[in-house]
């Protein structure tokens, strides 16, 4: 009866033992894991999601097919594809949240009239009084978290590019693509690589061992220089270190190919529509939407501000970054549920066909408008996907 007691007692400690390491793990996984993003100093951030949908009353919204006439109309409860337009955000400029964001809620700098020196020290003050300087700002912004996706810097592209509504393609897919290289690294350097990986590069005399076996190796080595030099010298020969060990010995120096996570593609893909007007007013809608597709795929002659200036000289030596488009597949007032999500995106090529059937054919009208036109639109995301934002189901 005591040795079961005694039983019970060493397996209840030992289910003790183990849930208590087993807590202490997951409290260490923890910690490291707060630690890695305390690190990073960046968060994803959410995903900018659709402005409009088929339900609204927007007039501006242009739509295709846009009428009822001949069926085929997309209905607030439809399955559809949203295009947005946004104003490329630079991903180095100050973002909302950072210090030097919050200092543009400041009042202007006025010099103090006790220190005639601080207009020119950049330096000024607050509502409440105190003296602010912009340096203290970027070492407050360099320390900061910051929104990977910029999803709150995002400012939609103006009037000219109205929100457009088309019907469900034939077409859609998406792809991640990771790059895998293999790599082939010398038996020293594996050595040292290996020593150094054993303790996180804490203990660096474990180099001594790399350096040990590199010695053992060093004089067949040094042999297959001498051999290389003379034939060299002599025929003219080029001949490598292993054409001279697998000629001589049957061996060649192992080359420790590993496959190393070289980067991460940025997702492209494409869509095509094929738009084929029914009366006037849906032919002029078509041709809108071309012309905005086509309006977002180039750069614009004004580039705004640059470093914060705007003059003349600025003007007639840069150009503006092209607008981007938020692509939304959608079901009903909501996005869809299975279909691809994407972040921001480029337009990185438009391709119009006034001729989809292989022969020209206009409606008659003072416009001519051409009987159908096919729709080719490329696109590129202009972010990283992570695997974290698969797992929460941010991006598909």
């Amino acid at each position: 009866m005591r040795e079961e007691i005694r039983e019970d007692r060493r397996t209840q400690n030992a289910k003790t033992q183990k849930e208590n390491r087993s807590a202490a793990d997951a409290a260490k996984q923890k910690r490291e894991e707060e630690r890695r993003d305390s690190q990073t100093r960046f968060e994803l951030g959410t995903i900018i999601g659709p402005k409009t949908n088929a339900g609204s009353k927007d007039i501006n919204i242009l739509r295709y097919p846009s009428s009822a006439n001949g069926g085929g109309t997309i209905e607030p409860d439809s399955d559809y594809v949203v295009f947005d337009f946004y104003k490329y955000a630079p991903p180095f400029r100050k973002q909302s949240g950072d210090a030097n964001s919050r200092s543009t809620e400041r009042v202007a700098p006025t010099p103090d009239r006790r220190n005639p020196q601080q207009k020119r020290k950049g330096i000024g003050t607050t509502r409440s009084g105190a003296l602010t300087d912009s340096r203290t700002n970027l070492a407050a912004t360099a320390g900061n978290y910051f929104d990977y996706n910029q999803s709150k810097d995002y400012t939609q592209a103006g009037g000219k590019y109205k929100s457009i509504i088309m019907y469900m393609p034939e077409d859609i897919s998406t792809g991640f693509r990771s790059n895998w290289g293999g790599k082939a690294i010398s038996n020293i350097g594996a050595d040292i690589l290996r020593s150094a990986g054993a303790e996180g590069l804490k203990k660096i005399d474990n180099l001594a061992t790399g350096a040990a076996n590199g010695f053992e190796r060093l004089v067949p080595i040094t042999g297959s220089a001498v051999i290389r030099k003379s034939i060299q010298k002599i025929t003219g020969d080029s001949l490598s270190n292993d054409d001279i060990f697998g000629g001589i010995s049957g061996a060649i120096l192992n080359p420790n190919t590993e496959l190393l996570f070289s980067g991460h593609d940025m997702r492209n893909f494409q869509l095509n529509f094929k738009l084929v007007p029914r009366n006037s007013a849906e032919a002029e809608q078509i041709n809108e939407i071309c012309k905005i597709f086509k309006m977002c795929t180039l750069p614009s002659r004004n580039p705004g501000e640059v470093f914060a200036a705007s003059n003349q000289g600025i003007t007639a030596g840069f150009i503006g970054v092209p607008n981007l488009v938020k692509v939304s597949f959608m079901s009903g007032p909501d996005e869809h549920k299975v279909l691809p999500r994407y972040k921001m995106c480029a337009i990185t090529q438009v391709d119009v066909n006034y001729t989809p059937d292989g022969a020209y054919a206009t409606y008659t009208g003072d416009i001519s408008q051409p009987v159908a036109i096919e729709l080719s639109l490329n696109f590129q995301e202009t972010k990283l996907v992570f695997s974290e934002e698969i797992a929460n189901d941010s991006i598909r």
